[in-house]
């Protein structure tokens, strides 16, 4: 019972989640842990929206956050952190993770 205890305890656990954008330049979503893995979609279901540079999400993992490369610099859309994740607005620059009034969801692996 005991060795099934810690298999079940090391196994990696999904969290699921919403949050409602605030259109900040940069906000935390505290989760209290560090995620393993993290995808965020815009709840029409997509993490950038076609035909325009507009990116809402995607993929990030520790260390690989989403971001653009541009010949200005990096620009972020999602980063992984310590407790948490960070999302970013900012509509000049189509990082768009953090729109006001904008629903978002996510899954963050434990």
């Amino acid at each position: 019972l005991e060795a099934l205890s810690k298999k079940l305890a090391s196994m990696p656990c999904l969290v699921t989640g919403t949050y409602t954008g605030d259109g900040a330049e940069s906000r935390l979503i505290s989760l209290g842990f560090q995620p393993k893995a993290l995808l965020v979609m815009r709840e029409e279901g997509y993490s950038a929206r076609p035909y325009t540079d507009d990116y809402y999400g995607g993929l990030a993992l520790p260390g690989k956050p989403v971001c653009l490369q541009t010949s200005y610099g990096t620009d972020y859309i999602l980063t992984i952190e310590s407790k948490g994740f960070r999302v970013y607005y900012n509509n000049s620059r189509h990082t768009i993770s953090n729109q006001k009034e904008a629903n978002y969801y996510y899954l963050a692996w434990k």
